[in-house]
Protein backbone atom coordinates (compact mmCIF):
# COMPACT_ATOMS: atom_id res chain seq x y z
CA UNK A 1 0.00 0.00 0.00
CA UNK A 2 1.46 3.17 -0.93
CA UNK A 3 1.20 6.03 1.88
CA UNK A 4 2.32 8.70 -0.44
CA UNK A 5 -0.68 9.06 -1.66
CA UNK A 6 -2.68 9.51 1.14
CA UNK A 7 -0.35 12.08 2.17
CA UNK A 8 -1.37 16.08 1.82
CA UNK A 9 0.00 18.11 -0.63
CA UNK A 10 2.72 20.62 0.15
CA UNK A 11 2.15 24.15 -0.41
CA UNK A 12 4.66 23.60 -3.02
CA UNK A 13 3.07 20.74 -4.89
CA UNK A 14 -0.77 22.43 -4.28
CA UNK A 15 0.72 25.34 -6.69
CA UNK A 16 2.08 23.63 -8.96
CA UNK A 17 -1.19 21.76 -9.48
CA UNK A 18 -2.76 24.63 -9.60
CA UNK A 19 -0.99 26.60 -12.44
CA UNK A 20 -0.65 23.07 -14.42
CA UNK A 21 -4.78 23.22 -14.74
CA UNK A 22 -4.76 27.04 -15.50
CA UNK A 23 -2.12 26.27 -18.26
CA UNK A 24 -4.56 23.42 -19.40
CA UNK A 25 -7.38 25.60 -19.34
CA UNK A 26 -6.00 28.06 -21.05
CA UNK A 27 -4.79 25.79 -23.93
CA UNK A 28 -7.67 24.45 -24.48
CA UNK A 29 -9.18 28.30 -24.52
CA UNK A 30 -6.68 29.29 -26.85
CA UNK A 31 -7.24 25.75 -29.03
CA UNK A 32 -11.20 26.42 -29.00
CA UNK A 33 -10.49 29.78 -30.75
CA UNK A 34 -7.99 28.25 -33.35
CA UNK A 35 -10.55 25.55 -34.44
CA UNK A 36 -13.39 28.65 -35.00
CA UNK A 37 -11.00 30.81 -37.01
CA UNK A 38 -9.30 28.04 -38.88
CA UNK A 39 -12.78 27.23 -39.87
CA UNK A 40 -13.45 30.51 -40.75
CA UNK A 41 -10.90 30.36 -43.02
CA UNK A 42 -11.29 27.69 -44.44
CA UNK A 43 -14.76 28.57 -46.18
CA UNK A 44 -12.56 31.92 -47.73
CA UNK A 45 -14.75 34.36 -45.50
CA UNK A 46 -14.68 36.89 -42.74
CA UNK A 47 -16.79 35.81 -39.57
CA UNK A 48 -20.14 37.42 -39.81
CA UNK A 49 -21.93 39.07 -36.46
CA UNK A 50 -22.13 36.52 -34.57
CA UNK A 51 -18.93 34.94 -34.93
CA UNK A 52 -17.26 38.15 -34.87
CA UNK A 53 -18.95 38.81 -31.23
CA UNK A 54 -18.49 35.86 -29.61
CA UNK A 55 -15.01 35.68 -31.12
CA UNK A 56 -14.60 38.94 -29.16
CA UNK A 57 -16.00 37.83 -26.07
CA UNK A 58 -13.53 34.77 -25.91
CA UNK A 59 -10.28 36.85 -26.12
CA UNK A 60 -11.48 38.78 -23.89
CA UNK A 61 -12.43 36.33 -21.39
CA UNK A 62 -8.86 34.88 -21.87
CA UNK A 63 -7.25 38.32 -21.15
CA UNK A 64 -8.85 38.38 -18.23
CA UNK A 65 -7.81 35.02 -16.97
CA UNK A 66 -11.37 33.25 -17.78
CA UNK A 67 -10.52 30.29 -19.47
CA UNK A 68 -13.28 28.19 -19.58
CA UNK A 69 -15.35 31.21 -19.92
CA UNK A 70 -13.27 31.68 -22.79
CA UNK A 71 -13.58 28.18 -24.23
CA UNK A 72 -17.45 28.50 -24.18
CA UNK A 73 -17.39 31.86 -25.69
CA UNK A 74 -15.57 30.15 -29.02
CA UNK A 75 -17.55 27.52 -29.00
CA UNK A 76 -20.88 29.80 -29.16
CA UNK A 77 -19.13 31.40 -32.04
CA UNK A 78 -19.56 28.12 -34.22
CA UNK A 79 -23.17 27.75 -33.07
CA UNK A 80 -24.74 26.82 -36.70
CA UNK A 81 -27.81 29.34 -37.98
CA UNK A 82 -30.58 27.00 -36.42
CA UNK A 83 -28.62 26.83 -33.14
CA UNK A 84 -28.81 30.80 -32.95
CA UNK A 85 -31.01 32.65 -30.46
CA UNK A 86 -32.76 35.31 -32.21
CA UNK A 87 -31.57 38.09 -29.63
CA UNK A 88 -28.71 37.29 -28.68
CA UNK A 89 -27.72 39.05 -25.45
CA UNK A 90 -26.53 41.87 -25.77
CA UNK A 91 -27.17 42.21 -29.43
CA UNK A 92 -24.34 41.45 -32.00
CA UNK A 93 -24.05 45.10 -33.11
CA UNK A 94 -20.56 46.10 -32.69
CA UNK A 95 -19.31 49.49 -32.92
CA UNK A 96 -16.23 48.15 -35.10
CA UNK A 97 -15.76 45.61 -37.83
CA UNK A 98 -13.01 42.99 -36.91
CA UNK A 99 -11.52 41.12 -39.43
CA UNK A 100 -9.64 37.39 -39.58
CA UNK A 101 -6.41 39.33 -39.38
CA UNK A 102 -7.00 42.06 -36.42
CA UNK A 103 -8.65 38.59 -34.57
CA UNK A 104 -5.60 36.58 -35.28
CA UNK A 105 -3.41 39.15 -33.86
CA UNK A 106 -5.03 39.68 -30.78
CA UNK A 107 -5.06 35.83 -30.35
CA UNK A 108 -1.55 35.72 -30.98
CA UNK A 109 -1.04 38.39 -28.24
CA UNK A 110 -3.31 36.51 -26.09
CA UNK A 111 -2.09 33.52 -26.33
CA UNK A 112 1.73 34.74 -25.35
CA UNK A 113 0.46 36.78 -22.67
CA UNK A 114 1.48 35.55 -19.06
CA UNK A 115 -0.73 33.17 -17.60
CA UNK A 116 -3.07 34.22 -14.63
CA UNK A 117 -2.83 32.12 -11.71
CA UNK A 118 -6.51 33.52 -10.76
CA UNK A 119 -9.58 34.62 -12.70
CA UNK A 120 -11.74 37.31 -12.72
CA UNK A 121 -15.06 35.56 -12.15
CA UNK A 122 -13.87 32.68 -9.92
CA UNK A 123 -15.90 31.05 -7.65
CA UNK A 124 -13.53 29.78 -4.96
CA UNK A 125 -13.32 29.70 -1.65
CA UNK A 126 -11.06 32.21 -0.04
CA UNK A 127 -9.25 28.85 1.52
CA UNK A 128 -8.83 27.29 -1.62
CA UNK A 129 -6.21 30.19 -3.05
CA UNK A 130 -3.33 28.58 -3.13
CA UNK A 131 -0.30 30.83 -1.39
CA UNK A 132 2.77 31.04 -3.02
CA UNK A 133 6.06 30.63 -1.97
CA UNK A 134 8.85 32.89 -2.44
CA UNK A 135 10.47 30.05 -4.20
CA UNK A 136 7.56 29.77 -6.91
CA UNK A 137 7.02 33.28 -6.94
CA UNK A 138 8.65 34.62 -10.39
CA UNK A 139 8.48 36.04 -13.88
CA UNK A 140 6.10 33.10 -15.76
CA UNK A 141 3.18 34.49 -13.83
CA UNK A 142 0.77 37.83 -13.48
CA UNK A 143 0.52 38.66 -9.61
CA UNK A 144 -3.27 38.87 -9.02
CA UNK A 145 -3.10 42.63 -7.87
CA UNK A 146 -0.73 43.94 -11.52
CA UNK A 147 -3.48 41.81 -13.02
CA UNK A 148 -6.58 44.46 -11.48
CA UNK A 149 -4.00 47.07 -12.12
CA UNK A 150 -3.90 46.69 -15.78
CA UNK A 151 -7.58 45.97 -16.06
CA UNK A 152 -8.56 49.09 -14.59
CA UNK A 153 -7.00 51.10 -17.33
Amino acid sequence: MDTQSSAPLTPAEKAESHRQKRREQKREAIESLLEVTSWITSEKREPDEWEQTFLLRALASISSGCYVLGKTQACLAKASAEQRSQKPDPPAKLARKYNLAQIGLRLQEVAAALLLQFQTFDFVEHSDLIERSESSVGDSEEAPDARLASASN
